[in-house]
């Protein structure tokens, strides 16, 4: 009898179970910035080293939780035959080893240097283009991703299968839109305290940055900078698509691993291995501007407990969203996991801090949620039963 594949390219979770996952990841996402909504976190370097460390914490207590309970396959699973190719795709030897991926390490650091891109971008460009560049680049490759861009960088990737390929894309179309449609609200003015930060509603999905305010040594905010000449604008836009092409690759590497049978079919295991390489990054970059400040950082010690907080409330919905892309696919569960957090960070603003105000925010938020709603109903329909 042929002997089993060790990594599966079956799917390792339904998609019932991908779709929950989504709505745990959106909420998530919208709402982790609200543990720290009254704390001052300056210039945004501790506080990003912070809320890494609570991502990188929850990791490990996800690692114990698969280390007591074993998920997946495993060599002694199986009754002799075993060949070093299958030692070397196996994810773990036995029931209770824990085998690291480098080369997701990568995809974690990615998301930490396109993150570390927010407040130069919001210098150059102010937060409204540079949340609808980011946003947009980031929904963007993440979905092309899926739908052609990983086959034709690695051949061994299969293309998401979809049953309706052109109702996907005018989900996509309409969700680009709504995106565009939340950087036409805007918060009721705040007057800047040392316990305000940037509105909720304003944060973009997998953003840390974004929710709180740059101060230079004045005081001066540095959301609202007088405007720059023309060579620093364009070095900013560029500054934000690549972030969001930073943003929109973190799963590429897991991905990968899973599609070509080189790694776990189980996209828990590699959510480990993605958080330890966001500690890692953020933690050299926090080294980096420990230097730059002559070891004087900023460091706000209040913002730890809520910062972690934060951190894990984000590694929660990261790792839904790891389990989304496995049950329905790069090309489903990325444009809608990355529009809906705007709509959540939005109802925070309307309903608990009151930021949103006004006949004609509600106009815009209400066609943009609606235009949301829509294109995701599509992308949804679009997978049909393509496995």
């Amino acid at each position: 009898a042929p002997r089993p594949s060790m990594a599966e390219p079956a799917h390792a979770v339904s998609p019932s179970v991908g779709y929950a996952c989504m709505v745990i990841a959106i909420l998530g996402f919208g709402s982790n910035m609200v543990p720290v909504k009254r704390f001052e976190t300056g210039d945004g370097m501790f506080y990003q080293w912070v809320m890494c460390t609570g991502i990188f914490i929850y990791g490990v207590l996800l690692q114990i939780i698969l280390f007591a309970h074993p998920l997946g396959t495993t060599l002694t699973d199986r009754a002799g035959g075993i060949s070093p190719a299958d030692i070397h795709a196996a994810a773990k030897p036995d029931a209770f080893s824990v085998k690291l991926y480098p080369s997701v390490f990568l995809g974690g650091a990615l998301w930490a240097t396109g993150n570390m891109m927010a407040v130069p971008v919001i210098n150059a460009i102010g937060l409204g283009m540079g949340l609808l560049l980011w946003g947009c680049t980031n929904m963007l490759f993440g979905w092309a991703s899926g739908r052609f861009l990983n086959h034709a960088l690695f051949p061994s990737v299969p293309a998401d299968a979809l049953q309706t390929e052109w109702l996907n894309d005018v989900g996509v179309a309409l969700v680009l839109v709504s995106l565009v449609l939340y950087t036409r609200i805007s918060p009721a003015e705040i007057e800047p305290t040392p316990e305000r930060i940037r509105p909720v509603s304003e944060a973009a999905p997998g953003n840390v940055l974004l929710a709180m305010p740059a101060f230079d040594s004045d005081g001066e905010d540095l959301g609202k900078p007088a405007r720059p000449p023309p060579a620093t604008r364009l070095l900013g836009m560029g500054l934000a698509m690549l972030s969001g092409v930073f943003y929109g690759s973190n799963f590429t590497p897991s991905t990968v691993l899973i599609a070509s049978q080189h790694g776990s079919s189980n996209p828990l295991d590699y959510v480990f291995s993605h958080f330890t390489g966001i500690f890692c990054a953020s933690t050299l970059y926090f080294w980096a501007y420990c230097v730059l400040m002559r070891a004087a950082p900023r460091v706000y010690p209040r913002l730890i407990l809520p910062g972690v907080l934060s951190g894990v409330m984000w590694a929660v919905a990261q790792t839904c969203w790891f389990l989304a892309n496995n049950a329905v696919s790069l090309s489903v569960a990325f444009p809608i996991v990355a529009s809906g957090p705007g709509a959540v960070g939005a109802l925070w603003g309307i309903f608990v801090f009151g930021e949103i105000r006004g006949r004609r925010n509600y106009l815009w938020l209400g066609t943009a949620i609606s235009l949301s709603a829509v294109g995701c109903t599509f992308i949804s329909i679009s997978k049909g039963d393509a496995r």
